[in-house]
């Protein structure tokens, strides 16, 4: 696929501007820049339903060699040979900002052996789709469809029907609806057991916390459950002080906060990243009973005074 990616760069390539062309070896993989954007649409760029060559004596000549196959067959063929190495779609920018087509190529891996072995724990047979779909809400708390698009490769009405199939089997639940819809795993996806049908699937809270420490947990959560709308900031400084009084699952800042889980995730994630609150399972990121603690204990407690400035009005 790396001479289909070279061939795809020297045909597109616009000679008339003195930018150059750029091939980039790293560890990570790839990446092919040449001036020009596509002259179609990404849509067709990647389903191969149409061809406009910037060059076209250059694709007649790498026909005649073999170095070339059908118009518009280029891109796809790349895509479809890189993921069946079972490596990460390509990026493509088709140059909607800037004047250049890019092509990265990365050899990252979609499915770890962990991911494998907790989709065997399952116990069924996946298509690539479904192994995408139950993996990317494993690490990153929610799927969608543009998600998941990406991810494959494949047309959205089939990635539709993806979602729905899992979300039938029990082992996605939708979160949201219309174009904000997103789905997240089902208990019976993080535990790989049936769900008897007369239990609710709702969140609820550890039973290991004492009921004190739970009601004090509830009445620093008002500062932003009392609110429809919160500053970032605001919801930060919760989130690190409630982790500091014990370890909390997302199920239970869904509760004290009243907060959809996926959007919690994403608070979560960046005060993963600057290091306000780690994982208790620090050495099992994707544990299904993860929870995280502050990593500092914090000293002076929040009010609804103190952040009375903080809140949006609806």
């Amino acid at each position: 696929m790396l001479r289909e990616a070279l061939v795809n760069l020297l045909v597109h390539t616009d000679y008339a501007v003195p930018e150059a062309s750029l091939i980039v070896r790293t560890p990570s993989g790839f990446l092919f820049r040449n001036p020009g954007s596509s002259r179609i649409s990404e849509f067709d760029l990647l389903h191969g339903d149409r061809s406009d060559p910037r060059n076209p004596e250059l694709v007649r000549m790498f026909r005649l060699i073999g170095l070339a196959e059908e118009a518009g067959t280029g891109i796809p063929k790349i895509i479809r040979a890189w993921r069946e190495l079972g490596l990460e779609m390509p990026k493509i920018d088709a140059g909607t900002e800037r004047y250049e087509f890019t092509l990265q190529l990365r050899q990252a891996h979609l499915l770890s052996t962990e991911d494998r072995r907790w989709l065997r724990s399952l116990g069924s047979q996946w298509n690539e789709a479904e192994q995408l779909a139950l993996v990317h809400a494993k690490h990153h708390g929610y799927v969608d469809n543009a998600t998941l698009t990406r991810l494959t490769g494949q047309h959205l009405a089939d990635i539709s029907k993806v979602l729905v199939s899992l979300r039938n089997r029990q082992l996605l639940q939708m979160v949201n609806r219309g174009r904000s819809a997103c789905y997240e795993l089902s208990s019976l996806g993080i535990s790989g057991t049936k769900i008897p049908t007369n239990t609710s699937t709702s969140p609820t809270k550890q039973e290991t916390i004492p009921e004190n420490l739970w009601n004090e947990l509830m009445q620093i959560g008002a500062i932003v459950r009392d609110h429809s709308r919160v500053e970032r900031v605001t919801l930060e400084k919760v989130l690190v002080q409630l982790c500091s009084l014990t370890p909390l699952a997302p199920n239970d800042l869904v509760i004290i906060l009243e907060r959809k889980k996926y959007y919690l995730l994403k608070v979560i994630r960046t005060l993963l990243a600057s290091g306000s609150i780690s994982y208790l399972y620090s050495d099992q990121p994707s544990h299904p009973r993860q929870k995280y603690i502050a990593t500092e204990i914090v000293g002076k407690e929040l009010s609804p005074q103190q952040t009375s400035l903080d809140f949006k009005s609806n």
